[in-house]
């Protein structure tokens, strides 16, 4: 069987290297361009005057009676109640320039910053949303083209990551094989000579059928490197999601369970809603920016170690079919 080894040279992985940084870096930056346009957008486009509100708020009679009929129906126990007083209460409350103010500050620049960052991440709290036809409109096709821009940014970031950190894996090992006196053989067909007595057939060499040897493919290792192990990469995504969760629970005033519960579940994109930033929402969109980054990193590093035990797997399973055909 052929082995070959497949090497770069220096200059080469530092050309690799190097574009690949350009191309991260102009995708984040086109990223971060996408989020702070689209705030803007859907700030000038959702965030009216008061008194737009008010002339939008009064239009909407359907869900107004909607709502006053819920209220008389929790108020059931008060027959004295009528529909025209929860009418009032309603007409009350709405007069209030409060109730207005407090529509028009949802829609400030870091709030539609927020809006658009949970759209595209696909977390969707809830929290606010867009009333207007253009407002909805625009979010579906800003969802879809932001929806394609981060997949794009995090996988590449994703699996520059992760190689660099394999790379760097496997220098710390063969670094400590080194230094205990163990080198590794570099397999090269221009490498082997006749001198290597690898030519002598062995009695297990003979035991081969032509069938087997028609099976026999030129087998091509590329560095020789080996992925990080499972048990670190767990070891490791446990202290992050630790760390993730004290961090949030250091800007918000929150306890650390539901600091724990907030993180995985906007890291998982599930997005309840029933707890979301409020004290330093910048802050909080810049930690979920960057832990989405080492979430995809670890996928990808996952990944190779989830399929390095499939197959170990798959080759157990094959020598007892094997036994038993």
């Amino acid at each position: 069987m052929a082995v070959s080894v497949v090497s770069t040279t220096g200059a080469q992985k530092r050309f690799q290297f190097i574009r690949a940084i350009v191309k991260n870096s102009c995708l984040f930056l086109l990223f971060m361009v996408y989020l702070c346009v689209g705030a803007a957008i859907f700030g000038a486009i959702e965030g009216r005057e008061p008194n737009d509100i008010k002339s939008t708020v009064a239009d909407n009679k359907m869900t107004r009676e909607m709502f006053i009929d819920s209220l008389m129906k929790l108020g059931s126990d008060y027959p004295n109640v009528t529909k025209a007083d929860y009418t009032k209460l309603v007409d009350s409350y709405e007069s209030d320039e409060d109730y207005y103010d407090e529509y028009w500050n949802q829609w400030t620049y870091d709030m539609s910053l927020f809006y658009c960052f949970k759209l595209v991440t696909t977390i969707g709290y809830g929290s606010i949303v867009p009333t207007t036809n253009a407002g909805k409109l625009l979010s579906v096709v800003y969802a879809f083209f932001g929806i394609i821009l981060l997949v794009t940014f995090l996988v590449n970031i994703g699996s520059f990551l992760a190689n660099q950190l394999t790379s760097f894996y496997n220098r710390i090992r063969k670094s400590k094989r080194s230094g205990s006196g163990y080198e590794r053989q570099n397999f090269d067909d221009d490498n082997l000579s006749a001198d290597d007595n690898l030519g002598t057939p062995t009695p297990e060499d003979d035991a081969a059928t032509e069938d087997d040897a028609s099976q026999v493919a030129d087998i091509k290792i590329e560095n020789h490197e080996e992925s990080i192990p499972f048990l670190v990469i767990f070891i490791f995504s446990v202290t992050f999601f630790l760390v993730f969760s004290a961090l949030i629970f250091a800007l918000e005033d929150w306890s650390y369970i539901d600091s724990i519960y907030y993180s995985f579940m906007s890291l998982a994109t599930v997005g309840f809603g029933d707890i979301i930033p409020e004290k330093n929402l910048l802050g909080c969109i810049i930690l979920l920016a960057n832990a989405f980054i080492v979430v995809s990193t670890l996928v990808c590093l996952g990944r190779a170690s989830v399929m390095r035990i499939l197959m170990s797997a798959q080759r157990c399973v094959d020598k007892v079919i094997s036994r038993f055909a």
